[in-house]
């Protein structure tokens, strides 16, 4: 993961203290696996991991206005409290609170 204030040249965009996030193939860094999370913060540390928050911008075709998705993504620091933390989550009569039909 990459977590910085948004390149210089973008500020007039995306504002001066904007952050960014990244999440980056861990066999060569300089490729990001998914679209940026823009104006990134993190929302909490615990449980092996970091929680961060954002707008990821999709685009249509070059003249389109984006189409702004909010993510929360959950960076997993330390694996086996991360993964311990999903069995948890996993167990019976817990909810995640989405379901299948709710598309």
């Amino acid at each position: 993961m990459d977590f910085r204030r948004v390149a210089p040249e973008a500020r007039h965009r995306f504002g001066a203290q904007a952050m960014v996030a990244k999440l980056l193939d861990p066999r060569r860094l300089e490729h990001s696996l998914t679209h940026d999370l823009h104006w990134a913060k993190v929302v909490q540390i615990k449980e092996g991991g970091v929680m961060i928050e954002g707008t990821e911008l999709l685009f249509k075709g070059a003249k389109s206005a984006a189409i702004r998705c909010v993510q929360t993504w959950w960076c997993i620091v330390d694996r086996e409290e991360g993964f311990a933390a999903l069995d948890r989550m996993r167990a019976p009569g817990v909810t995640t609170g989405f379901h299948p039909n709710d598309d």
